[in-house]
């Protein structure tokens, strides 16, 4: 059953989409259903809300925000047609478009919810508000504005465990965890604003950045020179016109002070497009020692230059921390 609903929503993903019923869409108070909400930027466990209106009682709402059990990104795979299909929409519904339109990598944004065993029987559909720091890209459908129908069958059922087999040697099954599947805590460097809506400049060779990321401890305190090179990464975003221009991502670390260079050879980069993150890969530090990236960071410094080294005006990015 898992598997049919991931390829569903695979799918569902080729047009960054919200969908109109979850999956299943038939289902047991009780059960596990999973619910695609767009492509939306900084969706967590903390900032939605998920209310679920019966057609028989409208206007008694029943809020189920609290058994969201996971949010996640799902992506394409970087081989398929759908990936690099310019046709899709007559090319308004491609991965390339849709990149540019939200300025980040064409994931699909996927809650999985196990549904209260007191939901009452019938039919009915799933209402989303989204709080601070979601972001939805603009002239895409955002998941507040869409019913997502779902009908509650007699009987109880059972939230799924989503168990799985790691070795052939042995019939032991584990238990899945979808929380290994969410993003973790990361400052984000990103542009936010679709460049082709305003006509300005974007082509650039090179962009150099210098941010300021101090870790902390749950005190407060500054904890950084106690963390080497190997607990941290930088992860630039996965988008289509970077795949095809060849970007690459080089940094260095001193204290708290992070350099970072994203560079093509073809000179072709969209500077807007260039999205990264930094985070701590060294997870025990963050969950045995409750260390984590400063909610301050500070980008200090952003250049941008042409094929020939020069140094050009485009649009800066912001700097902020997501969870």
């Amino acid at each position: 059953m898992f598997r049919f609903i991931l390829a569903s929503f695979f799918i569902i993903s080729l047009s960054n989409c919200v969908a109109t019923q979850s999956f299943p869409n038939v289902a047991r108070a009780g059960d596990t259903v999973t619910l695609a909400v767009g492509s939306t930027d900084g969706l967590n466990k903390t900032n939605i809300t998920v209310e679920f209106y019966p057609d028989g009682d409208p206007l008694n709402p029943v809020d189920i925000t609290t058994n969201v059990r996971s949010v996640m990104r799902l992506y394409p795979d970087k081989t398929s047609k759908g990936y690099w299909d310019e046709t899709t929409g007559s090319g308004l519904e491609t991965m390339t478009y849709l990149s540019q339109l939200s300025l980040h990598g064409p994931w699909q944004s996927v809650v999985a919810l196990d549904l209260p065993t007191t939901l009452p029987i019938g039919s009915g559909v799933i209402k989303i508000q989204f709080g601070a720091g979601v972001s939805t890209p603009p002239t895409t459908t955002s998941a507040t504005n869409v019913d997502i129908a779902l009908e509650i069958l007699p009987s109880i059922g059972s939230s799924s465990t989503f168990e799985y087999r790691k070795l052939a040697i042995n019939s032991d099954t584990n238990l899945g965890d979808l929380s290994l599947l969410e993003q973790t805590r990361q400052v984000v460097v990103r542009t936010v604003f679709p460049d082709f809506l305003f006509g300005v400049a974007t082509d650039i060779a090179a962009a150099e950045y210098t941010l300021t990321v101090p870790i902390v401890d749950q005190l407060g305190t500054d904890v950084t020179n106690l963390l080497a090179n190997e607990d941290f990464v930088v992860v630039l975003d996965d988008q289509p016109s970077l795949v095809k221009s060849q970007a690459n991502l080089i940094w260095t670390r001193t204290g708290s002070v992070f350099k970072v260079i994203v560079v093509s050879p073809f000179g072709n980069l969209n500077a807007n497009q260039v999205r990264f993150s930094v985070l701590l890969s060294n997870l025990p530090l963050a969950e045995t020692n409750d260390w984590k990236l400063s909610d301050s960071p500070i980008l200090d410094l952003v250049k941008y230059y042409d094929v020939s080294g020069n140094e050009v005006t485009r649009t800066l990015p912001q700097i902020l921390v997501q969870n």
